[in-house]
């Protein structure tokens, strides 16, 4: 039995139109498992992924309470990573320097903004 991810592969169509069109047929799909999916994105700042399963990094925690703190002070979100990166925090890359948006989207994600 294929999946639908395969099926829509093999056609080259979207996995939705494939699904719509088995269960138009009456074409039994596989049950679902209820267990959680590994999403193998990146996770959020503040989050790490052990095995399959997401939990806090407390390290980088410790960086969003001093980004909030440094808002809470008036900073800017420019200014804020101006501070992150001449304290040299790394960021989630650990390549990348801080920037203003990503700041934002971090305060925002934690309810911050």
């Amino acid at each position: 039995m294929n999946s639908i991810s395969q099926i829509s592969r093999e056609i080259s169509s979207a996995k939705e139109t494939v699904k719509r069109h088995l269960l138009l047929w009456d074409i039994k799909l596989r049950p679902s498992d209820n267990k959680q999916r590994l999403n193998k994105g990146q996770v959020g700042f503040g989050e790490r992924r052990i095995k399959a399963h997401i939990e806090q990094n407390k390290r980088e925690l410790a960086v969003v309470e001093k980004m909030k703190a440094l808002r809470s002070q008036g900073y800017s979100y420019w200014k804020i990573a101006e501070i992150l990166n001449s304290m040299k925090v790394p960021t989630k890359s650990r390549k990348a320097k801080w920037k203003a948006a990503t700041v934002m989207k971090i305060l925002k994600r934690t309810g911050a903004f």
